[in-house]
């Protein structure tokens, strides 16, 4: 059974930057601008879909 911690997760840049609909160079730029992303103790990354969409909110209100 998948759970909901395994849907929402996104493993890899790859995966980071499309969900976010940019480069991975662009994934990662927002990551050192404070996108939550989680780095791994083999080298890679993992994001959490729900924690990117409260990001992008919290960011969006400060521009406006």
């Amino acid at each position: 059974m998948i759970t909901v911690d395994e849907l929402n997760r996104l493993d890899g840049w790859k995966e980071i930057a499309a969900f976010i609909g940019r480069s991975v160079m662009g994934a990662r730029a927002r990551a050192k601008a404070g996108m939550p992303v989680y780095k791994l103790p083999t080298g890679g990354v993992i994001a959490d879909k729900v924690e990117i969409r409260a990001w992008e909110r919290e960011v969006r209100l400060k521009m406006s």
